[in-house]
């Protein structure tokens, strides 16, 4: 949680997307944008990581639930979607 905390403001406040992996400057036409999207989406999943562990602190009988919930879908489908949604500061290639 503190790890996607910490990377997701270095990213999004800090401007260093060459923490994003596989970040190639040539290929990026708004890095500005896509340090935003990127680092906003890491910043969500350690909030939610923050809730989820709250709620295994303090409401036991539902602390395995929220484990797997925040492990098994949140993660993944956040993963997804900022994957899929960084595509739009890419450069369209040129055959």
């Amino acid at each position: 949680m503190i790890f996607f905390l910490g990377i997701g403001y270095l990213i999004r406040f800090k401007g260093k997307v060459t923490l994003v992996a596989g970040y190639d400057p040539k290929r990026v036409r708004d890095s500005t944008g896509l340090s935003t999207w990127i680092g906003n989406s890491l910043l969500l999943i350690g909030v939610i990581g923050v809730i989820t562990f709250l709620i295994e602190v303090l409401v036991d009988a539902q602390a395995l639930a929220a484990f797997f919930t925040f492990a098994l879908i949140i993660v993944p489908v956040v993963s997804i979607v900022t994957a899929w949604g960084a595509r739009r500061f890419y450069k369209k290639e040129v055959e």
